[in-house]
């Protein structure tokens, strides 16, 4: 009778044990996934970040070339083309 409470005992630690294991595992996959997806989250606001600069720069430069005349500049007339 003790040898098969003792064995009853032994298998209920080893199934608590294996039990343990496969928790652990879960809790590791799940903080790598987590992981995963913060890298991913924090590339794709990077990637928007940068797209961002960008399209105020080519507004920057387009504004450049789009300088406005003052009323002044355009009273004068155009020089005579000598071609």
């Amino acid at each position: 009778m003790a040898r098969l409470a003792a064995e009853a005992e032994r298998q209920s630690r080893e199934a608590a044990r294996r039990l343990r294991k496969k928790q652990q595992k879960a809790a590791a996959e799940c903080k790598r996934k987590q992981g995963s997806r913060l890298k991913k989250k924090k590339k794709e606001e990077e990637a928007k970040e940068k797209a961002e600069e960008a399209r105020k720069q080519a507004e920057a430069d387009k504004n450049a070339y789009n300088i406005k005349m003052s009323a002044k500049d355009k009273e004068k007339p155009l020089p005579p083309c000598t071609v």
